[in-house]
C-alpha cells in the first residue's frame, strides 16, 4: 500500500499518517483519485527543524512519484 511506502521513507520520525480525504471526479480524469494525508513527524532525541521535516516530506513525495502519484498543489 502507498502508506506503507510513505512510512518507510519517514522512518522513525513518523508519529502518524492518516488518510483523511479521497476524491474522485471528472476534474481528475477517469481512473484517477486524489488522496490527502495528514502526517505528523516527531523525533525522540531532538527537535526537528523545518529542514528535517522538509527532507522527510521530500523523501515521501519522491517515493510517491515512483508509484505514479503527483503532488497536488
Amino acid at each position: 500500500a502507498a502508506s506503507d511506502v510513505y512510512k518507510r521513507q519517514a522512518g522513525n520520525s513518523l508519529e502518524s499518517i492518516d488518510l483523511f480525504d479521497v476524491y474522485t471526479g471528472d476534474q481528475l480524469g477517469e481512473g484517477l483519485k486524489s488522496l490527502a494525508y495528514a502526517v505528523t513527524f516527531r523525533a525522540e532525541d531532538k527537535t526537528l527543524t523545518s529542514e528535517d521535516s522538509e527532507a522527510i516530506r521530500k523523501r515521501i513525495v519522491d517515493a510517491a512519484a515512483k508509484l505514479g502519484a503527483q503532488l497536488r498543489a
